[in-house]
């Protein structure tokens, strides 16, 4: 199937996702060597910061901005809603907003440190982290997840019902907040947040495709309507109060489709404790990510496995042992070109820059967690 025909045939998919699409579609049937990788990565980051320790502070007063703005006095409402954000991961999301709002304030060490995220960004990135929280709550409850960052699913403490009507009021506190900031602009990009969202939810939950390059176009699509829109568009944010909102939005959209790929190869490398959730899990639940999808035209027997779903037994096994010998390097090599390309969109900041690199380490560290 043509790639074009392939993006009309189904309803949800995207024109704008075209290169983005042929990109991934021409890794079929490649080999990539971990060297490959290996001195691409070095050639994409020279020398890199921790944008973790850069921006510790704002972390903290952004928690704590948070759970004020949740608050209600309700303990049944506060549990649900403030619950995953007393376990806030690894803060990717809030790192990237935060460290882009000081980057666009000036590119020299001096101007980053001194400059901190201007209210509105700090705000908005507020926002951004509570609608991808909601998210969280109502994921697991479709896909029947146990664990969450490294504890029980907040459904299975107080039931599916209750627990999506919390991830409602934390979508509803979000939209709340974001009106504070009176700018159009942004509720615009938070209901194509949310559109996004429910796009990616129902392209998972149609599932069947007829060919592996379509197999390919819905994986792309899936994950930018579930991942990358969000970053995307949280970055685009950050960048109206200060510039390049166009660039700002092709960073975090290749950042964040990288950054999904590195996730869904994690779920073959990676550990309960790492992941905190079990591993195979996408596999556990029917879905073919990168490492599998990947793997078909060198073991063209394992479509019929991505096409049953993985029900039979021995298919996971079966898609485990095709990923680690094929698929991981190509979707490794696929997460790279989107780092690149995020890097690329920020010609407005000098390479040379320490906000440059700032913006460069969170390439490094997305990648550096599968190396």
């Amino acid at each position: 199937m043509k790639l074009a025909q392939a993006l009309v045939s189904k309803k949800y998919f995207m024109k704008e996702l075209y290169n983005e699409c042929q990109i991934a579609c021409s890794l079929l049937g490649k080999q990539i060597s971990k060297e490959t990788n290996e001195n691409l990565f070095k050639q994409l980051v020279s020398e890199t910061l921790d944008p973790f320790k850069l921006i510790k502070d704002d972390v903290i007063d952004f928690n704590r901005e948070i759970m004020d703005n949740l608050y209600t006095g309700e303990a049944e409402i506060d549990n649900i809603t403030q619950y995953y954000f007393k376990f806030p991961g690894k803060h990717f999301r809030p790192t990237i907003m935060l460290t882009l709002s000081r980057a666009l304030q000036g590119s020299s060490e001096l101007d980053f440190k001194e400059h901190k995220p201007l209210r509105g960004q700090m705000v908005f990135a507020q926002v951004i982290e509570m609608i991808h929280c909601s998210s969280l709550i109502h994921d697991d409850v479709i896909d029947k997840g146990e664990t969450r960052r490294g504890q029980e699913a907040i459904h299975r403490k107080v039931g599916n019902k209750t627990a999506v009507m919390g991830g409602n009021y934390l979508i509803s506190t979000a939209s709340y907040v974001c009106t504070l900031l009176d700018d159009m602009r942004l509720m615009n990009l938070i209901s194509e947040i949310m559109e996004n969202l429910s796009k990616g939810e129902l392209i998972q939950a149609e599932g069947a495709c007829e060919s592996l390059e379509e197999h390919v176009i819905s994986y792309c699509h899936k994950t930018y309507f579930k991942t990358a829109s969000l970053i995307a568009h949280g970055c685009k944010g950050i960048g109206y109060f200060s510039g390049y909102p166009d660039e700002c939005f092709e960073f975090g959209k290749h950042l964040g489709l990288g950054f999904q790929y590195i996730d869904d190869i994690l779920d073959f490398t990676g550990d309960k404790k790492t992941l905190g959730k079990p591993n195979l899990n996408d596999m556990k639940e029917g879905l073919a990510t990168g490492p599998v999808l990947y793997s078909i035209p060198h073991d063209p027997s394992l479509l019929e496995v991505v096409q049953r779903k993985f029900k039979e037994p021995g298919d996971i096994e079966h898609g485990q042992r095709a990923a680690q010998q094929y698929g991981i390097d190509i979707t490794r090599n696929l997460a790279l070109y989107h780092l690149d390309m995020a890097l690329k969109s920020l010609h407005f900041i000098p390479k040379d820059s320490f906000a440059f690199k700032a913006l460069g380490s969170l390439s490094a560290k997305i990648y550096d967690r599968i190396s």
